[in-house]
């Protein structure tokens, strides 16, 4: 039987807090220690977020506690009752679930609006100027489209660990292969990465329609298509490159 109880945010960041104090360390080596921000720390000993489940092994070893103290926020000096592991264990589940269910669906209410606002757009610049149909600005906003679901839908902002143990430019998750040249990729920059992604994609899809049907209507779209395409592929690969570098 699993008894599904809340973790204490506040008590398992003070208890984290004091086991880093304990240990020495300031929140940025804490940080470097798990290829995380010191910003990520910080959050924690607020107690204004958790860590992801998969950080709870790591982030106890390096705190000289067990996964169990973590969760409960505070040392244990005896062996657990049966009933007080399934509780615990029960926490790591729910912890689990819980971030994948608000992150995904938080991300797919934002992917869903945005998608339904760049159609109705689309709807008012094509009756406002039939001609806007027969241009490549559609190719550009179904990539756009195309690429927000990847980022808002099925990106993984948590890596594999040898991302932290290895150089690697580039991160492969299926049929998707993105490469970052110049920067190393992983766990301390990912997420940031896809953030930035998924911002400037969503961005895209409502602000691209309307900078398109302005030079069209300005008769000048032929003439500068190429170089606003290149500005706004330009800009995203030096945003990611950006925030990359930042967080590295």
């Amino acid at each position: 039987m699993f008894f599904m109880y809340e973790i204490d945010n506040q008590k398992f960041g003070e208890f984290v807090a004091a086991l880093r104090k304990e240990k020495g360390y300031t929140q940025k080596e804490l940080a470097e220690k798990l290829f995380l921000s010191d910003k990520a720390i910080s959050k924690w000993e607020r107690g204004l977020s958790l860590p992801d489940i998969a950080l709870l092994e790591p982030l106890a070893d390096i705190l000289g506690v067990t996964v169990a103290e973590l969760l409960k926020g505070e040392r244990i000096h005896a062996a657990l009752e049966p009933q007080e592991m399934d509780e615990l264990l029960g926490k790591t589940i729910h912890l689990s679930d819980n971030q994948k269910h608000v992150h995904s669906g938080f991300h797919k209410m934002w992917y869903l609006f945005v998608l339904g606002f760049s159609i109705l757009e689309f709807g008012i610049l094509i009756w406002q100027d039939v001609n806007l149909i027969q241009k490549d600005i559609f190719v550009l906003e179904a990539l756009f489209a195309l690429f927000g679901a990847w980022f808002c839908l099925f990106a993984k902002e948590q890596l594999p660990t040898y991302y932290d143990e290895n150089e690697l430019h580039y991160v492969s998750d299926g049929v998707f292969r993105m490469n970052i040249p110049f920067i190393r990729i992983h766990n301390s920059n990912w997420p940031y990465i896809v953030k930035c992604c998924r911002y400037w994609m969503l961005g895209s899809m409502i602000l691209f329609p309307v900078v398109s049907f302005l030079l069209v209507t300005a008769g000048l779209w032929e003439s500068s298509q190429k170089a606003v395409t290149l500005i706004w592929i330009f800009g995203l690969f030096g945003t990611i490159l950006g925030t990359g570098k930042y967080y590295e």
